[in-house]
């Protein structure tokens, strides 16, 4: 991730705001973090992220992904939007390319579900992703 400075969002440093949302995360209840935690047994799933590091939602977002996917146990990898448009442009969210984009797949390349755009926060703290979820 590169540091850069985004003036119109009052964020100085972008690098700086996510590891320090990262290390700030806290989960909301102990219910969700054994939800994610009965997860930890599913070793054929894996998560992609799409996402840059130029965007606000991004910043608050991909820091509780990494937790939730860490608490989880399912791998993750990065994938920088600009790089995979190809991919991207398969999870569209409202025909746009709103971002971070969580794909959760299995090992054979099955897509189990994704979340994204601006809600990817929201979406995991109000519990659909519990309702959609593949146990």
């Amino acid at each position: 991730m590169q540091i850069r400075v985004m003036a119109l969002s009052g964020i100085p440093n972008t690098k700086e705001q996510c590891t320090a949302n990262y290390e700030k995360f806290k989960w909301l209840n102990e219910e969700e973090k054994l939800f994610f935690s009965s997860y930890s047994d599913r070793f054929d799933l894996y998560c992609l992220i799409l996402c840059t590091d130029w965007c606000p939602d991004v910043i608050w977002n991909v820091p509780v992904l990494f937790r939730v996917m860490e608490q989880s146990r399912i791998s993750t990898e990065v994938l920088l939007m600009e790089e995979h448009l190809d991919t991207m442009d398969h999870f569209l969210t409202d025909g746009g390319r709103a971002q971070p984009i969580a794909i959760l797949m299995k090992m054979n390349g099955d897509v189990v579900d994704s979340w994204g755009g601006a809600a990817c926060l929201h979406t995991s703290r109000h519990g659909s992703v519990q309702e959609k979820s593949p146990r």
